[in-house]
């Protein structure tokens, strides 16, 4: 498992969620507004991302889980994301 997966929104359901992702054995980098909610899984081995784009590995796989669409929306409008993403790339919500 060597590519490792996006994962943005460490919130009630987000951080069980990556927590499962990585003691399964992904790599993940994670993003969260509030960087704090991200520490319990950068000391298991997370990288952090310090923006949404930096979750992101081209042609990757990058999880949202966030709020609303409002949020999600300034997910992936955010500076980079889309490009970091690459061309053709398709969202889902």
């Amino acid at each position: 498992m060597s590519e490792p997966i996006g994962f943005i929104g460490l919130g009630h359901l987000g951080l069980p969620l990556a927590s499962n992702l990585l003691h399964a054995g992904y790599a993940l980098r994670v993003y969260n507004r509030t960087a704090s909610k991200a520490e319990s899984l950068v000391a298991q081995g997370a990288h952090l991302a310090t923006r949404p784009a930096d979750a992101v590995t081209n042609w990757g796989i990058v999880v949202t889980i966030v709020w609303d669409g409002a949020a999600l929306e300034s997910v992936v409008m955010s500076d980079g994301f889309l490009e970091q993403l690459g061309q053709g790339v398709s969202i889902f919500r």
